[in-house]
């Protein structure tokens, strides 16, 4: 065997090697995650929970307070979220989208008897719709958006998010019949203008 094809074998070898000894993403979701990067990843209200720490404004803050007893079940979602921002991207489209939607249950569990006047309904509710949007569930997408919607018509990012699935389905009228559905009780935000701006450029090149 030659030098070349001996080093090319080796290499090959290698990296079949290494695709096999990726751990699963199961496993990944499992180890710990440096505090301080999941500080950055995760929601303020997760701050001060098991491997968050809280920033000096947030030290003394009783989230409970602000958000009520539903909040008591937040805390899977706020574990979860970090690790599936920081993991779930480097593996295949197929097992990124099975690791994104495992954030699913977590969300389920925050609203498991949560009532639409939880504070953070709207905001769990538009969760749910991400991770439908990102794994490509459009129809689930859209109605969780909806729900966030009715529960808070003043939430900008439903509305945005609700627009994104549009736009995905290149249904661009629908996405900007929402978008000004959302000017209309925000008015002038700049969220919601600059989306319908890029509607419009995309409505130009259709």
């Amino acid at each position: 065997m030659s030098y070349i094809k001996f080093i090319l074998t080796i290499t090959l070898a290698l990296a079949i090697d290494s695709s096999f000894a990726k751990e699963r993403w199961q496993d990944a979701m499992q180890k710990p995650i440096n505090p301080m990067l999941a500080l950055t990843l995760a929601p303020p209200f997760c701050q001060g929970m098991e491997g968050i720490p809280a920033l000096p404004a947030y030290q003394n803050k009783d989230w409970s307070k602000e958000y009520g007893g539903d909040f008591v079940f937040i805390n899977h979602y706020c574990q979860s979220k970090p690790r599936i921002l920081y993991y779930c991207y480097s593996y295949s489209e197929a097992e990124k989208n099975e690791c994104v939607a495992s954030l699913l249950p977590q969300i389920d569990y925050a609203l498991k008897s949560a009532k639409s006047s939880y504070k953070l309904y709207p905001f769990l509710s538009k969760e749910r719709a991400d991770v439908f949007l990102e794994i490509g569930n459009y129809s689930d997408a859209i109605s969780n958006y909806q729900i966030a919607i009715n529960a808070n018509n003043k939430f900008i990012p439903a509305y945005t998010g609700l627009a994104n699935t549009y736009i995905k389905q290149k249904k661009y009228d629908e996405a900007e019949k929402i978008i000004n559905i959302g000017l209309t009780h925000n008015p002038k935000k700049k969220p919601l203008l600059k989306k319908l701006e890029i509607i419009s450029k995309l409505k130009v090149k259709k």
